[in-house]
C-alpha cells in the first residue's frame, strides 16, 4: 500500500482535536508564559501592544502558541507526520525548528529579508494613521471642559437609539438622580471615522472625541515610540517544553510587528489623551467599558490616579477570557480602576473567586445596555418538526464548524434551522461556497428581531453568544456547541438544567431528542432554574442604584 506524502502532513482537524484532549495544559501553559512576560518587561510601551492582555479574541499571539504546542504533541506521538511550514507562521517555525533542531533554511533568513524590506512602508503607514488621526480630530472643539463625570464609550457602528451601546440609559440616570453633576460623554471612534460619526448624527448629550485632547507634540511622542516599539528588547522570552529551553523571542517579534500599525499606535494616543483629559477642571469620575484590554491599562496609566475610574464589565465573560485573570505580581504592574462593576452576581463570584480580583474593588450592578425580554411560553415539540436557532458572536471560525456538523445532521434530519450573524461577522464575510450552502439549507434571521427569533425558536444552539442568557430568560431551552478551540461558553460552565451541551453532530441530535422528550411539567421546572440563573448573571437594570458608578 502506497501511501500519499500528502497524507502524512498534519491537518488543521488533528491539530484542533489534539487542543481539545489537552485544552486546559496549554491553555495553563501558554497563559503563565504571557503572564511572566509582562512581567519582565512591564512599561507603558510594553501594556501598548495588545496582545499583552492575553485575550485571545484580540490578539492571535494565544491561539498560535497553543496550535505549536499541538503540532509539537502530534508529532512526538507519530515522528512520521509533516509539518507544513507554509501554512504557519515564521515564529512558529521558529519554535518547532528549535525543539526538533531542525535546520532554519530559509525561513528565518527570509523573516529578516521581509522585516527589512518592509520597515519603510510600514513607517509610511503609521505616518498616515497619525495625519488621519490629527486631520479628523485636532481642530473638533472640545465640549467638556466643564463636565463631571464621563462616560467613555466605544462607536463601533452599532445603532445608538437614544441608548449607548455599553451604557445603555446610564448617562440620564445619573443627570436625573444627581442634578448638579454635568455629565458627558467621551467617546472613541472606529475607523472608518467619517462612516462612524454618522452614528452620532442624532446624539443629544454632551460629548467629545478622546481624540480632541491630543496637542501636536503627542503625536510626536506616539512616533517615537513607534520607533522603540521596532527594537523593543524583550526579557524573559524563553520557556520550558519537555524539558527543552526553547526561545519565543521570533514570534513575539513578530507579533509586535503587526500590531504597530493595528492598535499600538491608537493606544499610545490614548494615553497621552488621558495624562491632559484628567487636568479637566473640576473632573471627578470616568466610567469605562471593563474588559482588561490593552486600551484601558494606557488610559489609567496616563489618569495615574488623578480622577477615580469606574470600569463597568459591561457584557459576558467566558473561561477564554484569560485578560481577567491577574496573577499577584501582574496585577501590581498595571493600575486597575477604582472599582469595577458587574452586570450580575455571577460574573462578580467569578472576578473575585476565579480571576483573582480584590473582592472590594468589584461590586455587583445591573445589565444596563440590555432590554429584557418577556418569558416566552414554549410547549414541547415533535422531533420532525424541530425550530433550531443558532446565534454566533466572536469569529467566522463558528459559522464554519457550524456547517460541518449541520452537513452531517440533515442528511437525515429535516430539521429547520436558522442562523443568527453578530453583525461584525455577517454571512458576506464567507466564502462563496459556505454561503451558497446556507442560502440553498437554512432559514437567514437577516432583518429579524431578536425578540422574534425566540419566538420562533424551540431551541437556541450557541457557542459564545450571550444570547443564550437572553432564552433562558425567556423560558427557552439552550444548546452549548462545544466546537471552539478555546472554552468559549458565556455562562462559565455552570450546570444549568435546562442547558445541554455537544461537541459532535451525535451530541447535538442526541440533545435535541432529550428536549423534545421533556414533559410540560419538567420542562417548566427546568425554565424556571433557567431563568432564575439568567437574571443573577444579568441583573435587570430596573434593580439600578446609580450611587455605585461614583
Amino acid at each position: 500500500m502506497i501511501i500519499k506524502k500528502e497524507n502524512l502532513k498534519i491537518s488543521e482537524s488533528e491539530i484542533f482535536l489534539q487542543i481539545g484532549k489537552k485544552r486546559k495544559f496549554y491553555e495553563s501553559k501558554v497563559n503563565n508564559f504571557l503572564i511572566n512576560l509582562n512581567i519582565s518587561n512591564s512599561s507603558k510601551v510594553w501594556w501598548a501592544f495588545n496582545f499583552t492582555a492575553r485575550n485571545p479574541v484580540t490578539s492571535k499571539l494565544f491561539e498560535k502558541l497553543i496550535v505549536v504546542l499541538a503540532i509539537i504533541d502530534i508529532i512526538e506521538s507519530d515522528q512520521s507526520k509533516q509539518i507544513d511550514f507554509y501554512k504557519i507562521s515564521v515564529g512558529q517555525r521558529s519554535i518547532i525548528n528549535q525543539y526538533f533542531d531542525y535546520k532554519p533554511k530559509y525561513y528565518i533568513n527570509s523573516f529578516y529579508d521581509f522585516f527589512l524590506k518592509n520597515i519603510f512602508f510600514e513607517y509610511i503607514k503609521i505616518i498616515y494613521l497619525l495625519i488621519e488621526i490629527f486631520l479628523r480630530f485636532f481642530k473638533l472643539k472640545n465640549k467638556t471642559i466643564t463636565t463631571n463625570i464621563l462616560l467613555f464609550s466605544y462607536i463601533d457602528n452599532i445603532k445608538r437609539n437614544d441608548r449607548d451601546s455599553y451604557f445603555g440609559n446610564l448617562l440620564n440616570k445619573i443627570t436625573e438622580d444627581y442634578p448638579e453633576k454635568k455629565v458627558s460623554y467621551l467617546f472613541y471612534l472606529y475607523r472608518p471615522f467619517i462612516k462612524m460619526k454618522k452614528c452620532l448624527k442624532n446624539e443629544k448629550s454632551n460629548y467629545s472625541f478622546i481624540f480632541n485632547h491630543l496637542h501636536l507634540i503627542d503625536y510626536l511622542w506616539a512616533f517615537i515610540q513607534v520607533i522603540n516599539g521596532y527594537f523593543f528588547s524583550i526579557k524573559n522570552s524563553n520557556i520550558s517544553l519537555n524539558n527543552k529551553n526553547i526561545f519565543f523571542k521570533e514570534i513575539i517579534r513578530e507579533t509586535m510587528k503587526k500590531e504597530l500599525s493595528r492598535g499600538y499606535i491608537n493606544n499610545l494616543l490614548v494615553y497621552r489623551a488621558s495624562k491632559r483629559i484628567r487636568n479637566i477642571p473640576k473632573l471627578e469620575t470616568l466610567i469605562y467599558p471593563f474588559e482588561n484590554k490593552s486600551l484601558e491599562k494606557l488610559m489609567n496609566l496616563g489618569f495615574n490616579n488623578k480622577i477615580k475610574t469606574i470600569g463597568y464589565q459591561h457584557s459576558s465573560i467566558t473561561p477564554r477570557h484569560f485578560n481577567f485573570i491577574l496573577n499577584n505580581d501582574e496585577r501590581n504592574l498595571f493600575p486597575l480602576p477604582n472599582k469595577v462593576v458587574t452586570i450580575g452576581e455571577v460574573t462578580k463570584r467569578w472576578l473575585i473567586k476565579k480571576c483573582n480580583f480584590p473582592a472590594s474593588q468589584v461590586i455587583q450592578g445591573v445589565a444596563l445596555k440590555n432590554f429584557f425580554l418577556k418569558p416566552i411560553i414554549k410547549r414541547t415539540f415533535s422531533l420532525e418538526k424541530v425550530r433550531l436557532l443558532f446565534v454566533f458572536s466572536s469569529s467566522n471560525y463558528e459559522i464554519i464548524k457550524s456547517i460541518e456538523i449541520l452537513k452531517k445532521i440533515l442528511i437525515n434530519y429535516s430539521f429547520n434551522c436558522r442562523f443568527r450573524f453578530h453583525i461584525n461577522f455577517p454571512l458576506e464575510n464567507l466564502n462563496l461556497k459556505d454561503k451558497k450552502w446556507i442560502k440553498s439549507n437554512i432559514n437567514l434571521a437577516e432583518k429579524n428581531t431578536l425578540n422574534e427569533d425566540l419566538k420562533w425558536t424551540d431551541i437556541t444552539v450557541y457557542i459564545s453568544s450571550t444570547v443564550a442568557l437572553e432564552s433562558l430568560f425567556c423560558g427557552i431551552p439552550i444548546i452549548r456547541l462545544d466546537i471552539d478551540k478555546f472554552n468559549s461558553d458565556p455562562l462559565l460552565n455552570e450546570k444549568i438544567p435546562f442547558k445541554w451541551t455537544a461537541n459532535s453532530a451525535i451530541d447535538l441530535i442526541n440533545s435535541i431528542c432529550e428536549i423534545s422528550y421533556l414533559s410540560d411539567k419538567e420542562r417548566n421546572e427546568r425554565s424556571i432554574k433557567g431563568q432564575n440563573f439568567a437574571s443573577s448573571y444579568m441583573m435587570p437594570d430596573k434593580f439600578l442604584k446609580t450611587e455605585i458608578f461614583l
